[in-house]
């Protein structure tokens, strides 16, 4: 079976616009790096971001904690800011749905409707390397996630049971 390549994710905030592109899989294991880059730039006062979903392969109920949670505190911001999400797979749409999502985030399937047009060149991205996975972070991911749709709750019930406890 061969090895699943690691991860890749790039930024560029240089513009108005911060864009994220995510290079395979979208997981716990990259989350705290990605909560963090998103609690960093909000801080910095951007609230303007497009995570691509071109070249990802899939993601799990913790990465979309954090693309949850970076949305609802976008929202606080103020009404110009947004999270739109770009390029995403059948699958990983049907994921952003099945979770109520896209009522707290934008979802573009038409690459021209995007605001990403005309921002995806002449641009230096640099790495964001996946750190330790902190169960807090996986905590508050699915937190984020009952947050974002209170059925949710149902779905991730046990797993904050047991993160509560290892965290406790």
């Amino acid at each position: 079976m061969p090895q699943e390549e690691k991860p890749i994710f790039t930024v560029d905030a240089s513009g108005g616009i911060t864009i994220l592109r995510i290079n395979g899989r979208a997981s716990y294991l990259t989350s705290a790096p990605v909560n963090s880059l998103f609690g960093h730039l909000l801080e910095r006062g951007k609230c303007k971001f497009i995570v691509d979903f071109r070249n990802c392969v899939g993601m799990d109920s913790t990465f979309l904690g954090i693309l949850a949670g970076a949305a609802m505190k976008i929202r606080k911001k103020g009404p110009d800011g947004f999270l739109e999400l770009c390029n995403l797979n059948e699958r990983n749409l049907e994921l952003v749905r099945n979770l109520g999502l896209h009522r707290i985030l934008t979802i573009i399937q038409d690459e021209k409707d995007s605001k990403i047009e005309g921002l995806s060149t002449g641009k230096s991205f640099e790495s964001v390397d996946s750190r330790a996975v902190a169960p807090e972070s996986v905590l508050e991911a699915h937190r984020n996630l009952i947050d974002a749709n209170k059925s949710n709750a149902a779905k991730f019930e046990d797993v904050i049971k047991y993160l509560e406890k290892e965290t406790g």
